[in-house]
């Protein structure tokens, strides 16, 4: 994990120690203060009124519950900000990732059969402990339910930071700026928007001023229900994600075939008819 105790962290995210605090320190602080997340090699430590945890390193960082909510007030980014940096990050080139790409499909056969353009490319950043324990028939179910988003602006194939979050935006002389890169890949766009929306960005309201600002910086269609709908598309494949529910009940079906994945169609026709009705889209993204 990346640490910067002497930058300023552009979200309301604050490191409070750097690789020096111990795994009982962490304990010991996370317990203290309900709104932080502790992490360290191995083993997951979650506490009460989380909405996330790491195992990717080791020390603690902490982020307070409501980010979005009081970023502006503190002076730092807002999210329509995070929102116009996230469009800058999706016009990088994406022909980096092929000889990546060829690489992955050769050590991983699996991947050959993924179009290009699937949230499952992410799961290549770290092949031996997604993929490797899963039976084939998982891997298939998994191919087959992996979500994918009906709006042209989340269907787009760009490079793709995949931890995009506040301690990884840095304000610099020349404006925000993005670091750590570990897990990039070249997958939708929606990947990132998603994993905003399920880490930090929680009130509709927000999603709506962070997508907007995503879908003007890109030079899309900026309307109310072009906003709801890219926010309906990210709702939807937050399943999909590294920490979604489809990963977890694919490990399950891995073990016991009996397991129930019928749940994941059914998402992708409410997707459809919401799709289509501006109703139902509003009634999903205000939910």
């Amino acid at each position: 994990c990346f640490f910067y105790p002497n930058v300023d962290i552009a979200g309301d995210c604050r490191v409070v120690r750097s690789c020096e605090m111990s795994v009982e320190e962490a304990r010991r602080y996370c317990s203290e203060h309900t709104w932080c997340v502790g992490f360290d090699y191995g083993e997951e430590i979650r506490f009460k009124d989380m909405f996330f945890s790491f195992r990717f390193g080791e020390g603690c960082y902490v982020m307070p519950d409501r980010a979005s909510e009081s970023a502006a007030a503190a002076g730092k980014a807002t999210v329509a900000e995070m929102g116009s940096l996230l469009a800058r990050v999706h016009t990088l080139p994406t022909q980096w990732y092929d000889q990546w790409r060829e690489v992955t499909c050769t050590d991983h056969p699996f991947f050959s059969e993924l179009p290009q353009a699937s949230m499952l490319w992410f799961f290549a950043a770290r092949p031996g402990a997604f993929l490797e324990p899963l039976s084939e028939d998982a891997l298939q179910k998994w191919l087959e339910l992996s979500p994918v988003p009906l709006t042209r602006a989340a269907s787009r194939l760009v490079t793709c930071h995949a931890d995009f979050h506040p301690a990884n935006i840095i304000r610099s002389e020349d404006g925000l700026q993005l670091v750590d890169f570990e897990l990039s890949s070249v997958t939708m766009a929606v990947y990132d928007i998603s994993w905003s929306f399920s880490m930090y960005i929680r009130e509709a309201d927000k999603r709506r001023e962070f997508a907007k600002a995503y879908l003007e910086a890109c030079g899309e269609p900026a309307g109310p229900d072009d906003v709801d709908s890219l926010v309906l598309d990210a709702q939807y494949c937050r399943h999909g994600l590294g920490t979604g529910s489809l990963f977890r009940d694919i490990q399950k079906y891995s073990s016991d075939q009996d397991h129930d994945l019928s749940a994941y169609r059914s998402y992708a026709s409410i997707l459809q008819e919401a799709h289509s009705s501006s109703t139902m889209r509003r009634e999903i993204v205000e939910s």
